[in-house]
């Protein structure tokens, strides 16, 4: 009984019902056993006491452990209150509900407190009281056995009964801490419900990547930039400023359409007239709103694109991650360029999703 109780590693109330009750089996069998009870230290309208959490009658019984005048109330209060067994008998070897002379023989305990029979049917000769006794010097309770016979300590083996007791005792914190898991579990699954319900409809997010440039920006590279953006295993949504719809307001659809994407990409450059590129005064403001969230956010979202033969930028762009176009006396550098922009495109998504 003991090894079992010290080898399993979960204790449900089933299991701990079924091994008491072949525990109270055996001590019918074995000490003629009419009452069986465990009892749990419980705090009894306010003070310390020992409530019956199981017993062979059936029945629930509470007590203090100290009378007002500081005696014990019952002898499973002293074998409580002293963490000391008791072997209690009649000196006359008459019963314990008749006899007058009781005396403890295990720990031989003088003065005991009166002999409360818990059943009023059978004449009990011998009532055992062991206390239930846990690491770290806890005590858990007291496990009590009534017998039908007069027993001296001599006719059985009193730590056998002591080792039923411990062994209780472990199956008894085992299924505690069932206990304790199963409501944390089940705490935790109703946490998760009202999460659920309070999170409304499931939102599938596919990253939104805002495209600005100038209406007289270099095709070519714009077309590269579109593809690149098409390849990409995240598959973003693009949203260009060309989409936006010029019916309405188009300032306020353009400030929507940031608000709404979690990446912006903005080629800078158009051609200036002569042999160079200036940089567009509609994307550089499209540029500082993303620049603004970014501050905000404290993460990169925005991915600048500009020609290399430009002029200087009108405020601090240093920070931001820029894909100069590369250019060569036969004109675009389409893989660099290519490679080059799918690397960027693919950290500033990360990054900001």
């Amino acid at each position: 009984m003991q090894h079992f109780a010290r080898s399993v590693d979960i204790v449900d109330s089933g299991t701990f019902d079924r091994t008491r009750q072949l525990v109270h089996d055996y001590l019918q069998e074995q000490f003629d056993a009419k009452y069986f009870e465990l009892s749990i230290e419980h705090e009894v309208n306010g003070s310390p006491g020992l409530r019956t959490f199981w017993n062979s009658e059936k029945r629930e019984f509470s007590t203090h452990i100290w009378n007002t005048d500081g005696t014990y109330t019952s002898q499973a209060a002293r074998c409580y209150g002293e963490r000391k067994s008791l072997w209690v008998v009649d000196d006359e070897k008459k019963s314990l509900q008749t006899g007058n002379n009781h005396r403890d023989l295990w720990s031989n305990i003088s003065s005991l407190p009166p002999y409360r029979s818990p059943v009023d049917h059978t004449p009990i000769f011998t009532s055992v009281l062991i206390p239930i006794c846990r690491p770290n010097g806890r005590i858990l309770g007291v496990m009590n056995v009534d017998s039908s016979h007069y027993y001296e300590m001599k006719d059985f083996d009193p730590e056998e009964l002591r080792v039923l007791a411990d062994a209780l005792g472990v199956l008894y914190d085992l299924e505690e801490i069932h206990k304790m898991q199963t409501q944390g579990t089940k705490d935790a699954l109703d946490h998760l419900g009202r999460i659920k319900e309070l999170a409304g409809p499931l939102r599938h997010i596919t990253p939104q990547v805002f495209v600005s440039f100038s209406d007289r920006a270099d095709d070519e590279v714009v077309g590269i930039l579109l593809e690149v953006l098409q390849d990409l295993e995240t598959q973003p949504r693009v949203v260009t400023w060309r989409d936006i719809d010029a019916s309405g307001q188009i300032g306020e659809q353009i400030d929507k359409a940031i608000n709404d994407s979690q990446v912006g990409v903005c080629y800078l450059s158009e051609p200036n007239g002569q042999d160079g590129y200036q940089d567009n005064d509609n994307v550089l403001i499209e540029v500082g709103m993303f620049r603004e969230r970014d501050v905000t956010q404290e993460q990169d979202t925005c991915l600048l694109i500009r020609e290399v033969n430009s002029p200087k930028c009108p405020f601090n762009i240093a920070g931001v991650r820029i894909v100069y176009v590369p250019r060569t006396t036969n004109g675009l550098n389409d893989p660099m360029f290519r490679s080059e922009l799918k690397s960027k495109l693919k950290w500033t998504i990360a990054n900001a999703v």
